[in-house]
């Protein structure tokens, strides 16, 4: 069952969004940190941590009523929702604020 998960156009997404993770954690960590770079990573962080619950909620209800859905799917989806939502609420608070 791995095999067919790794062989698909899915493993390439994935492994794309893990690439992204790591590039902008790479260069956010050249940024000064600051008081407002902090309420930035906070805010950011907090926004994160409800995103993530909310898909975990949805990944748990997903295989509540469809069994047959393999489990490693919510899995990878509660992980790309927590690695995307976190380059997106950092974006996002740094053009606000």
């Amino acid at each position: 069952m791995l095999e067919s998960v790794l062989q698909s156009p899915l493993a390439s997404v994935v492994l794309l969004i893990v690439l992204l993770y790591f590039a902008f954690g790479f260069f956010d960590s050249k940024r000064v940190q600051d008081e407002r770079e902090e309420m930035i990573q906070l805010r950011a962080q907090t926004l994160v941590h409800k995103l993530t619950l909310a898909a975990l909620t949805l990944a748990a209800f997903g295989v509540f009523y469809f069994p047959a859905v393999p489990a490693v799917y919510p899995l990878l989806m509660t992980v790309v929702a927590h690695m995307l939502g976190e380059i997106g609420a950092k974006l996002y608070y740094r053009r606000r604020y």
